[in-house]
């Protein structure tokens, strides 16, 4: 699969606890992607012990996490530890498919986040009512590689 198999393994684990004990409900009420992010984050806490795990978090150390364009950023949820360069992943999450636009435009933000940041990997969530779709975004020494799969029908 990835380079970063273990950390990949244990993020999976983290989004079929949300699948087994979140999701139905949650898409019933129709709530917004960030309450999907907070129980996807809880999960992620149990199986990264040794992080911290954040959402909407918009600092670089003390700086403003910033765009190319010089906007601010705030990821949906990062796995790193704080006020440090040790960035391990990055997410964003969206209730559309991962072929509509927002999902695209986000998709090309992780990937610009994974290298600015040094985040080993981007994870985009595409979640909708049927199906969860993943954009896995490793960085390695040369390259950024997309991986994709569909959890659900």
């Amino acid at each position: 699969m990835m380079s970063i198999k273990k950390e990949a393994i244990l993020i999976k684990c983290a989004i079929y606890n949300f699948i087994a004990n979140d999701w139905p409900e949650l898409m019933k009420l129709d709530v917004h992607e960030v309450t999907m992010a907070h129980r996807i984050g809880v999960y992620l806490e149990e199986k990264f012990r040794e992080y911290n795990i954040d959402l909407e978090y918009n600092r670089d150390k003390a700086n403003v996490k910033r765009n190319m364009n010089g906007s601010n950023v705030r990821p949906d949820i990062i796995i790193h530890k704080r006020n440090s360069d040790n960035n391990l992943c990055i997410f964003e999450i969206k209730k559309n498919s991962i072929d509509s636009k927002d999902a695209k435009n986000d998709i090309k933000k992780l990937k610009n986040e994974v290298k600015k940041y040094n985040y080993k990997l981007g994870v985009f969530l595409g979640i909708t009512a049927h199906r969860i779709n993943i954009c896995w975004i490793e960085r390695n020494s040369k390259e950024i590689i997309e991986f994709y799969e569909v959890i659900g029908s």
